[in-house]
């Protein structure tokens, strides 16, 4: 996956709360803060 996919990627995940995101992928994992914000840890 480019960073082309990971932009689409946060663009989706803006709007599917935390826990569904960690369901939606079982490549990548992803933490968000208490604002909501979603950060990529490779």
């Amino acid at each position: 996956r480019d960073k082309a996919d990971l932009k689409q990627d946060f663009a989706i995940f803006d709007y599917i709360p935390f826990k569904k995101a960690l369901e939606y992928t079982d490549e990548l994992l992803y933490l968000a803060d208490n604002s909501g914000e979603v950060f990529l840890i490779e």
